[in-house]
């Protein structure tokens, strides 16, 4: 005689199964937000390692042409800003608008100033952004574009308003009473980069002079 199935035992099978199908269900959805909020870490590293390509290799086209440039009446106006866009230097993702040079993380402003070349960048805040930091875009700033510069750079800041961390120097311009890039430490970007992440709802400005001569 064939058996018969417990009613009983039936219904536990299927309770467990739905348990076992929700848990599962969880597991999986938690791990789609963890991969999601990943996907946007690497997302937002990879945007702001783009704005640092990017702004090198508008800085470095500007260099070679500097002479050119010294040119330009001195003084905090748009003129070096206009010139560079109309001498076809911008890179793919940089616009002239507004007398600034835009990409998608803030703006850049090009002077001749004292001598020098003045570049004022300003990180626009998290309003302004999609994804992305001002603080980790600073840390590349002095990583990935200040210290490879330094032999060349003569000083480098970083300011919040009126607030800043103070200046560190290129190799020909360092003297034993000052902050030298060749020397500057993870622990000493953080500090200076500390500044930008008091309040991210403002623009935190990357000021750089390179000398003329």
């Amino acid at each position: 005689m064939a058996l018969l199935a417990s009613p009983h035992r039936s219904n536990t099978q299927h309770g467990r199964s739905m348990i076992e199908m929700l848990g599962v269900l969880s597991i999986v959805g938690i791990l789609s937000i963890a991969g999601i909020s990943e996907l946007g870490k690497i997302l937002s590293r990879h945007k702001t390692m783009k704005t640092i390509e990017t702004f090198t290799q508008l800085v470095q086209d500007v260099l070679i042409q500097k002479r050119a440039f010294r040119t330009i009446p001195e003084g905090y106006t748009s003129q070096m800003s206009l010139a560079i866009s109309e001498a076809g230097l911008l890179p793919s993702g940089w616009e002239y608008k507004n007398q600034k040079l835009y990409n998608n993380m803030g703006y850049a402003m090009f002077y001749n100033k004292n001598n020098q070349i003045q570049i004022n960048y300003t990180m626009t805040g998290k309003n302004a952004i999609l994804s992305g930091s001002n603080k980790e875009l600073c840390r590349m700033f002095f990583t990935n574009f200040a210290v490879p510069f330094e032999t060349s750079i003569k000083s480098v800041a970083v300011y919040q308003g009126s607030k800043d961390i103070g200046y560190w120097y290129g190799d020909n311009y360092c003297t034993q009473t000052q902050n030298c890039l060749k020397n500057i430490t993870i622990p000493d970007i953080e500090k200076q980069c500390s500044i930008c992440a008091k309040n991210e709802d403002y623009g935190c400005v990357f000021v750089i002079f390179f000398p003329f001569d």
